[in-house]
C-alpha cells in the first residue's frame, strides 16, 4: 500500500497506516538515528531542513505513519514555501519520546548530516 500524499483526509489515513505498522506483532516502533534526525527536523520546520535527509528515508517515515508531505497551499499559508514535510500526530508523539530519552538534533547528527549541513550552509540549524 503506497503511502497517502497530503489533504486533512491523510490524517485519518496516517493513523490507521501508524496502528497497522505498530502493531503488526506486538507494538514496536525502530527508528534509526537518521529517522529520529529527520523527525526533530521536521518538527522545527526551518525550511531547507529536507536537503538533509535523502528522499527514500523520508518515505519510510512516511510509510510508518509519521510524516506527510504539506500541500502547496499549507506551504503558502504558512509562508513556508520550502518545508514540504509536516509531522503527524503520531509523529509528534514520538517527538515528545524522543525528548524525554534525551535525544536531541545534536546527538542524532551522523557524518552525512554534518557535511550536509556545512554544504547547504546551514550551520545555525544545529
Amino acid at each position: 500500500m503506497p503511502p497517502p500524499t497530503n489533504t486533512e483526509e491523510t490524517e485519518i489515513s496516517m493513523n490507521k497506516v501508524f496502528a497497522e505498522y505498530t502493531t503488526a506483532t506486538a507494538f514496536a516502533i525502530t527508528l534509526t538515528k537518521n529517522h529520529c534526525q529527520i523527525l526533530l527536523r521536521v518538527r522545527r520546520s526551518e525550511g531547507m531542513d529536507h536537503y538533509l535527509f535523502h528522499p527514500h528515508q523520508a518515505r519510510q517515515l512516511r510509510a510508518r505513519g509519521l510524516i506527510v508531505t504539506t500541500t502547496k497551499r499549507e506551504r503558502e499559508k504558512t509562508n513556508r514555501k520550502s518545508c514540504i514535510y509536516k509531522l503527524t500526530k503520531a509523529g509528534d508523539l514520538i517527538c515528545q519520546l524522543l525528548d524525554e530519552a534525551g535525544i536531541t538534533l545534536q546527538n542524532t547528527k551522523t557524518l552525512t548530516t554534518a557535511k550536509a549541513i556545512e554544504f547547504w550552509g546551514l550551520e545555525r540549524a544545529t
